[in-house]
């Protein structure tokens, strides 16, 4: 919500989140079951990045998911841009892998 709350020209943020309970853990392993990811949600945090980071915000970058795979298309003016990009979809909660089909743009004089 903070970073809805503070990107420019946002005028009003609505918070309809519900947390569940802990469901904890399955008996048979021992462990916490996986938590589907939501993919829109994925999507759009990521995208939100994009649109805050200075580096990669003029870039045209489509982004999909699925399953935890998100893949990146479009076009970055740099490898900076390139690179950055792939961070941020990297270090997003949920992301299990990032697939870069990202071009860099000629450079033009």
């Amino acid at each position: 919500l903070l970073l809805a709350r503070t990107t420019e020209g946002v005028q009003r943020v609505e918070d309809h989140l519900t947390v569940m309970p802990d469901s904890g853990e399955t008996a048979a392993t021992g462990t916490r079951p996986a938590a589907p990811v939501d993919e829109a949600a994925l999507i759009t945090t990521i995208q939100a990045k994009y649109f805050v980071d200075p580096t990669v915000k003029a870039s045209a970058i489509d982004v999909s998911a699925r399953d935890g795979v998100v893949t990146l298309q479009g076009t970055v003016a740099n490898d900076a841009a390139r690179k950055q990009a792939i961070a941020i979809a990297q270090n997003t909660s949920g992301v299990v892998q990032v697939v870069d089909r990202l071009t860099v743009a000629p450079a033009t004089r």
